[in-house]
């Protein structure tokens, strides 16, 4: 699996910061596609960013609710270190991206959290 790849891969001195030319990061990625372990191993690896945009000023957790990952944003809302109304560079935060994308327990976790904007606009 995925999970004992990236470990090895930190174990060796992979860099967890380092990002794609769209500026994703592992977190990123991982978050996207929806890689429960591997998010829960990087929240655990020192100098990991929870907050740190992309290109388009999208965070992990904003990635996870739009696409529906419950369990990918309840860990990344449980660290504590992201907050759930981070807009990206179109206004949208990540409880804008479930509601467009009709991920009712994506919106409710975000509530739960404190994430209150709503505004964005279509991308």
């Amino acid at each position: 699996g995925h999970i004992e790849v990236v470990k090895l891969l930190i174990e060796k001195g992979a860099h967890t910061a380092v990002a794609t030319k769209d500026g994703w990061t592992p977190l990123h990625l991982a978050s996207r596609n929806g890689h429960i372990g591997v998010v829960r191993l990087l929240l655990t690896t020192l100098g990991v960013e929870t907050s740190r945009a992309d290109n388009h000023g999208r965070t992990a957790l904003f990635l996870a609710s739009r696409c529906g990952y419950n369990n990918v944003v309840q860990a990344l809302l449980a660290d504590g270190r992201i907050d759930p109304d981070i807009k990206d560079w179109y206004r949208s935060t990540s409880l804008f991206a479930a509601v467009r994308n009709g991920h009712f327990e994506v919106v409710e976790l975000l509530l739960a959290a404190g994430g209150t904007t709503i505004e964005g606009q279509d991308d």
